[in-house]
């Protein structure tokens, strides 16, 4: 799925007229894309964003076309879900989940707005975000739109799980965290 940088988000339209937003990093083979290096803390908070960030999952995988195809799809980078970040101007961004592979593997190096946006709150972590309710992308509130209450199964044992689900306003992102429920 190809959309160029720093053109408006349109992908998901829920998503899309929620929170308007701009591309970045939906790349795909035949399309050029700007190539060279990211600080290695840039890297890591895509990597942090790419693994407790996501939102806006879909229900398919979608495989990186830039690299070689193989049988073995175990071995293929794919995505799902995208991430959201705010720079200072309020100006949000969209980015799947491949961009941290499209930037460690391709080269790619994303429109500098965006990588300003990222690093702006580089410094929170998942457990604080957790802990405090805050969106991972741009530290803001995040409101409790559902809860409910279930049951996870770890290491063949069930333990009562409480599932809270929550908006965030300011980049439009949506998470779900579970907790054990006591």
């Amino acid at each position: 799925m190809w959309f160029e940088d720093l053109t408006p988000y349109a992908y998901l339209q829920a998503a899309a007229s929620s929170a308007p937003a701009l591309n970045v990093g939906w790349l795909e083979n035949g399309h050029p894309f700007s190539s060279g290096g990211l600080p290695p803390d840039a890297v890591e908070r895509l990597a942090h964003l790419v693994e407790f960030g996501a939102t806006n999952a879909t229900r398919g995988m979608h495989f990186c076309d830039l690299c070689a195809v193989t049988d073995d799809d175990a071995s293929r980078a794919w995505g799902h879900a995208e991430i959201r970040v705010v720079g200072a101007d309020g100006t949000r961004y969209a980015a799947p989940t491949l961009i941290h592979h499209y930037v460690s593997v391709h080269n790619y190096q994303p429109p500098r707005p965006f990588v300003d946006a990222l690093m702006r709150v580089a410094d929170l972590r998942w457990e604080v975000a957790r802990e405090r309710d805050l969106c991972l992308g741009c530290r803001s509130q995040m409101a409790r739109a559902r809860t409910d209450k279930g049951v996870r199964v770890v290491d063949g044992r069930r333990e009562p799980v409480v599932a809270v689900w929550f908006d965030c306003e300011s980049c439009g992102t949506s998470y779900s965290r579970m907790f054990a429920d006591e």
